[in-house]
């Protein structure tokens, strides 16, 4: 793989973001991860911490900020930046279910879908991980039982690290 710049990687201490840089990392491609606490920071409520995070960047990550108000308001006014700046391709983590239009993540990827030309949104069901730390792990142990909101129907679980897989792919 050879590309030039930097991919940008929101959502780095996340599980997709994560492997996403140890994947990075692997194949020695540069990237920068967007951290309050990074050496270049980047926070989603201060819009002047924006430029500097985007400096020589390529390609983004794009993982919804969980805790901000107006994520997805902020989330198309910081894309509408890089593309000024000249950032060519971004994917976006959404989720299964949400189509473009829709509510939620839905509004970011209508948004790509209107203003970018180099633009993927990856839809997972669920983590495969969640068996293994979060709330399936203790309903398993406890209940022999595993909780999703699909009633009798069936979702697939996905390796959060085939995720990040797919996100190198189209960012590189």
């Amino acid at each position: 793989m050879s590309m030039s710049g930097l991919v940008l990687v929101t959502g780095a201490s996340g599980k997709t973001g994560g492997s996403l840089i140890a994947q990075l990392e692997q194949r020695g491609l540069p990237y920068r991860a967007a951290s309050r606490r990074a050496a270049i920071p980047f926070d989603w409520e201060q819009s002047d911490t924006w430029d500097a995070a985007l400096e020589d960047v390529a390609s983004i990550y794009l993982v919804a900020p969980g805790t901000v108000k107006d994520a997805y308001g902020l989330m198309q006014d910081f894309i509408a930046l890089a593309m000024r700046k000249g950032v060519r391709s971004f994917v976006f983590l959404s989720m299964a279910g949400l189509p473009a239009g829709g509510p939620a993540h839905g509004q970011v990827h209508q948004w790509l879908k209107d203003n970018s030309d180099d633009w993927s949104v990856l839809c997972p069901s669920a983590f495969m991980q969640n068996f293994s730390g979060s709330y399936n792990l203790a309903t398993i142990r406890e209940e022999d039982r595993i909780y999703s909101n699909t009633g009798a129907g069936r979702v697939p679980f996905i390796d959060v690290n085939d995720i990040a897989a797919a996100a190198l792919a189209l960012l590189t």
